[in-house]
C-alpha cells in the first residue's frame, strides 16, 4: 500500500517530466479490469483539462495534486496498488489511464497503473480542494512537522506528565528516524544532523522497509 513516502517519491519522480507540460489528450486504456472511481467521469475531465498545462505536481497526504492553468486540479489517490508513472509499467494490462503531454516539444505519456483498480482520480476546482483537502478535512504535513509542533499538545496537557514518561525524548528519536529513513531511502536530500555526524539513529531494518515499498 502506498504510504506518505512512497506518494512523495512518485511525485519527486514524474515532477520533472510534466510541469510544464501540455495536454494533448486524456483518455482510459483498454483493459476487462474493474472501473476506477472518477469524480466527474473521464469524459468530461478530458474536457476540462485537454489544451491545459500543468504548472505544479505536488502531494497532499496521501494523494498526488496535479495543478493545471485552467484552475483545476487533478486528485489522484493511489490507495493499495496505484502507481504514477512516466515509465516502465509493471504491465501494460492494468494501465488504467493516460495523460499524454507535449513538455518542450517533446511529446511524453504519464499513466495511472493500478493492480486492483481502488484507486481514484478526481478533477476538482479551487473551492472542491479547499473542501477536500484543505486545513479544516487535513491537519498538518507529516513531513513537515518540528520537534516543537510534537512538543506544543504534549506540554499545553500536562507538561510534568510528558516529561516523566519520556514523550519528549521519544518524540525526538522518532523524528531522527523519520529523517534519517527519507535520507537513505532518496526521499529527501537533506542531511539529517546525526548522520552528517556519522550517528544514524535509523537501523538497516526501518531502511529495507521503506526500500521495499518504494521499489514495489
Amino acid at each position: 500500500m502506498p504510504e506518505l513516502p512512497e506518494v512523495e517519491t512518485m511525485v519527486r519522480g514524474i515532477r520533472p517530466a510534466v510541469v510544464g507540460g501540455q495536454s494533448l489528450a486524456y483518455e482510459a486504456c483498454p483493459n476487462a479490469c474493474r472501473p476506477l472511481t472518477m469524480r466527474p467521469a473521464l469524459r468530461r475531465q478530458a474536457a476540462m483539462c485537454v489544451g491545459a498545462t500543468v504548472t505544479a505536481v505536488r502531494r497532499r497526504a496521501k494523494r498526488i495534486l496535479l495543478e493545471l492553468d485552467r484552475g483545476g486540479t487533478f486528485v489522484i489517490e493511489p490507495r493499495m496498488t496505484g502507481l504514477m508513472l512516466v515509465s516502465d509499467p509493471p504491465d501494460v494490462g492494468h494501465l488504467r489511464v493516460t495523460w499524454r503531454l507535449r513538455v518542450d516539444g517533446v511529446e511524453r505519456s504519464l499513466w495511472f497503473w493500478d493492480r486492483r483498480g481502488l484507486g481514484t482520480i478526481s478533477l476538482l476546482n479551487s473551492s472542491q480542494l479547499a473542501e477536500a483537502l484543505g486545513p479544516n478535512r487535513l491537519g498538518p504535513d507529516a513531513l513537515e512537522l518540528t520537534a516543537d509542533d510534537w512538543r506544543r499538545p504534549l506540554l499545553a496537557t500536562d507538561p510534568d506528565a510528558a516529561v516523566r514518561q519520556g514523550w519528549l525524548d521519544g518524540l525526538g528519536l522518532i523524528q531522527r528516524i523519520s529523517a534519517n529513513a527519507r535520507f537513505f531511502t532518496d526521499s529527501s536530500p537533506k542531511v539529517p544532523l546525526d548522520v552528517s555526524q556519522g550517528d544514524a539513529a535509523a537501523g538497516s531494518a526501518h531502511v529495507d522497509l521503506l526500500r521495499c515499498g518504494i521499489d514495489h
